[in-house]
Order: structure tokens, then C-alpha cells, then sequence
């Protein structure tokens, strides 16, 4: 008797003979999940941070009488989709470069599981309902500021120009990170 190889579903499922670490590891991710790692949870995450401390170092959490817990709030959530959103336009433009990368190929762009449509659809989406959630939630210069640097610098300069001639340079920063905490008070 010659064994058959399992193919599709089949070699996926849980009664096959394979180990069910690489079963899971075999499993394509979820729409949810690659959604999720269009947005770079870590980087949002790390902005989030440096927004946060930036609050803190201020001195305006809690000690202004136009910052309140609200706007703080605001801030934070305002800023976790600019970045997202940003991060996930990010993604949407260099998913050709991304295919020749080691780091980068199994995105859920570069391997073909998702539709580049959907990622523009989702940042867009997402950018587009920060801005007001910052501008009305925090101020209108907030937003403006959000607007302008996480759109126009993390996108236009960090996917347009970071190769010079075919020759990838060193990015300096994303330009994100600069404007979580500026100008917090209400206005």
C-alpha cells in the first residue's frame, strides 16, 4: 500500500497524521487576521507609547482644564487608526517590493490573500475616520496634523522615496510618531 498525500482542506484537517503545530502553521490567516498585520500592530503600538509619554511628560493628563480624560481618550484612539491606517497605505504600495523580500513576502498582499483593493479600502477607511476623531474629539489642529503627517510623510515619503536609484536608503522616521502629542488641549 503506497500512502496518498493529502491536499487541500484535507491535509489541514485535524484527523491527519500531521502534527497540529504545523497544521496550524499551514492554515492561511484569517481576513480578520491579516486586516490585523496590514495595520503593524507593533509600530502602532509603539507610537501609541511615545504618544502616551509625550501626554505624561507634558504635564496634561489630568492637570489642564481642557484636557480630560475624554479627549484623552480620543487621542489615543485617534491616533491607533492614523497610524493603522497609515501603516496599511503603507503596505498597499510597496506590496511589489515586498514580494522580492525574505522579511516581507509572506504579507498578506505579496502571497495573494488578500486583494490590494481591500487593503486600500481598509487604510483609506481607517484614516478617514480618525481624522474627525481627532479633530472634533482633540482639536482641529490635531487633526490637521494627523492628516498631514501620518498621510502625506509615512506614506508619500516612506514608500516613494526610499529607493534612490534602485539603491534602498536609510529612512530617518516615519513622521507619525511627532504628532501624537503635540498640542493635546482643547482648543
Amino acid at each position: 500500500i503506497v500512502p496518498v498525500e493529502a491536499t487541500g482542506d484535507e491535509a489541514l484537517s485535524p484527523s491527519s497524521d500531521r502534527d497540529p503545530a504545523e497544521v496550524e502553521r499551514l492554515r492561511p490567516p484569517s481576513l480578520p487576521a491579516d486586516l490585523l498585520t496590514l495595520t503593524k500592530p507593533r509600530i502602532t503600538t509603539m507610537v501609541l507609547i511615545t504618544m502616551m509619554g509625550g501626554a505624561f511628560l507634558a504635564g496634561r493628563v489630568g492637570h489642564t482644564a481642557g484636557w480630560t480624560t475624554a479627549s484623552l481618550l480620543m487621542a489615543v484612539a485617534g491616533t491607533a487608526l492614523i497610524v493603522s491606517g497609515a501603516n496599511t497605505l503603507n503596505m498597499y504600495l510597496e506590496r511589489d517590493s515586498d514580494r522580492l523580500m525574505a522579511r516581507t513576502r509572506n504579507r498578506p498582499l505579496p502571497t495573494g490573500r488578500m486583494a490590494p483593493e481591500v487593503a486600500l479600502w481598509f487604510g483609506l477607511a481607517l484614516s478617514a475616520i480618525s481624522v474627525p476623531l481627532l479633530t472634533f474629539g482633540v482639536n482641529a489642529l490635531t487633526g490637521l496634523l494627523a492628516e498631514r503627517a501620518a498621510q502625506v510623510v509615512t506614506v508619500e515619503i516612506d514608500a516613494r522615496l526610499q529607493r534612490v536609484d534602485g539603491v534602498l536608503v536609510a529612512q530617518v522616521g516615519d513622521g507619525d510618531e511627532a504628532i501624537a502629542p503635540q498640542d493635546l488641549e482643547q482648543s
